[in-house]
Order: C-alpha cells, then sequence, then structure tokens
C-alpha cells in the first residue's frame, strides 16, 4: 500500500520505523565498533596535502563527488519541497462553485470560477 505525504499517520509511521532503526543500530555501533576508529595511524595531513594531492585522479574523483553530492542537496533543499506540496496537475483547472468543492491543494478562484493552486509557483 502506498502511504501518501499527506496522511496524517503516515509521517509519524515513517517517524517511528526511523527512531526503531536508530535504536536497533546503537547497541551494535556501541559493543562492534573498535576503540581503534577514528584515532589517527600516521601524521597529521595539512590543510594543503589534502586539497590538492598529487594524484590528479583523485582530484577529479572528488571534484566529480563534490558536485553529485551538491546537486543532490540542492535538489532535497529547493525544488523537493515544492513538488511534493503541489497537487496533481489535474485537479487544477476544475470548475467549482454551485456546491462544487476542489481537491486537497487547491482553492476556488472567484473570479473564473476554476480550481486553482492554493501554493504560489508550486505544481
Amino acid at each position: 500500500a502506498c502511504i501518501a505525504a499527506n496522511d496524517e499517520w503516515g509521517y509519524y509511521l515513517a517517524l517511528g520505523v526511523n527512531v526503531l532503526l536508530v535504536a536497533l543500530a546503537i547497541p551494535w555501533a556501541a559493543v562492534g565498533l573498535s576503540d581503534e576508529l577514528g584515532t589517527a595511524k600516521s601524521k597529521n595531513v595539512t590543510l594543503h596535502e589534502a586539497l590538492f594531492n598529487s594524484n590528479h585522479n583523485l582530484n577529479w574523483l572528488s571534484l566529480a563527488r563534490l558536485f553529485l553530492f551538491a546537486s543532490r542537496d540542492f535538489w532535497f533543499e529547493v525544488p523537493l519541497p515544492f513538488y511534493l506540496r503541489s497537487p496533481p496537475c489535474e485537479s487544477i483547472g476544475l470548475p467549482c462553485g454551485d456546491g462544487a468543492t476542489c481537491p486537497d491543494g487547491t482553492e476556488c478562484d472567484g473570479a473564473t470560477a476554476l480550481c486553482r493552486n492554493i501554493n504560489d509557483g508550486g505544481g
């Protein structure tokens, strides 16, 4: 079954599943991880050495990863919330008034008697 983003219990279900997964991971992390994790095995690296490695392939890989992760973060911060809260396209432009109601995410425009998006710029 598909859980819609606007179902009230769907959010709490997803939040509960995430809390459960984190709670299951905490004992494994406390018991299963090595004490040597996070300790330096050699001398500290300077900022210049970390940013400008002599291996050019590694530099290109780092640049590609920076682009990919920045693109993903931008998608989650800017267009995705607009996409999730916009109504389906088929509900925009439906006739309203005279007892007819508009679907979720739309409202009746009194001037045109058509359903319109309540979110400016979305959908």
